[in-house]
């Protein structure tokens, strides 16, 4: 086992697992997940975490890929404000609806450092720093779920 491999048993764990990959990405952040709502980006420190990422300069890109979008702009209002406030470097899109029952989840910052939670419903994951041969597979799924899915508009609505 690559000494860089760190088994991720609760979901404390596995949050701070998701802080850790985030501070350490400078330029790129690929998220893939059901909905985020696990992932708690909403929670004022992870949020200044993504803020602080996505403020470093014109170059940073966090690329989203979520089954159900809603959640995003209805359980996580500030989570989404951030995303429209930084939409030059947001980009959200929705898995094909024939990929749907894919349970795992990843994030993966600069091709190096990732964490994979192998089932959506439990936390037990796997965080991997300074790897990019072992994050190859995982980066490239992820590429292939980005070209399959939809890009979202992350507008804020209002009614009638």
């Amino acid at each position: 086992m690559n000494s860089a491999y760190t088994e991720i048993i609760g979901e404390a764990s596995y949050r701070a697992a998701i802080d850790s990959v985030i501070e350490n990405s400078d330029r790129e952040i690929a998220i893939f997940d059901r909905d985020l709502i696990a992932m708690r980006l909403d929670e004022p420190a992870r949020l200044n975490r993504l803020k602080a990422f996505l403020e470093r300069g014109a170059d940073q890109r966090l690329r989203i890929v979520v089954h159900d979008p809603i959640p995003l702009t209805h359980k996580t209002p500030r989570l989404a404000q951030l995303f429209v406030r930084c939409k030059a470097w947001v980009e959200v899109r929705q898995s094909p609806e024939t990929l749907r029952q894919l349970c795992d989840s990843h994030v993966i910052g600069d091709r190096n450092n990732g964490l994979r939670r192998f089932h959506a419903n439990h936390p037990r994951s796997a965080l991997i720093a300074g790897d990019a041969d072992y994050l190859n597979p995982w980066l490239k799924r992820f590429n292939e779920l980005w070209d399959l899915s939809e890009a979202q508009t992350l507008g804020i609505t209002t009614g009638l």
